[in-house]
């Protein structure tokens, strides 16, 4: 599980250090380059679990239904639940990523041998 500091930041170093967070991946230019900042920013937990966050996305969008989901990726039906109601309200992150996946990339056969 994900764990936070018992101590607060300000709102100003919070607002401050998201801006600089958000410039990083901005900046991230290349395959090679994002790969090799993730590798040394996540841990191997936290890249799983970003990684399967987005392939929930990705699979609802291809509307696979949550039981399929959560077998295949090995994920609960609370996190697909989760992940579905970020996809459809949150501020459209998820949205706009997975339309870009789907426009530059024949993502539809990415997942083509696992079912």
């Amino acid at each position: 599980m994900t764990q936070v500091s018992k101590y607060p930041i300000s709102k100003t170093v919070y607002e401050r250090i998201l801006e600089v967070f958000f410039k990083v991946f901005m900046r991230i230019n290349t395959k090679t380059e994002a790969e090799e900042f993730i590798k040394d920013f996540l841990t191997p937990t936290e890249q799983i679990m970003l990684a399967k966050r987005l392939a929930i996305a990705f699979l609802l969008e291809k509307n696979y239904d949550f039981r399929t989901i959560g077998r295949i990726l090995r994920v609960s039906l609370t996190t697909i639940a989760r992940v579905n109601l970020m996809r459809k309200y949150g501020d459209q992150g998820y949205q706009r990523m997975i339309g870009k996946l789907l426009q530059e990339e024949k993502v539809k056969d990415f997942f083509t041998g696992f079912f």
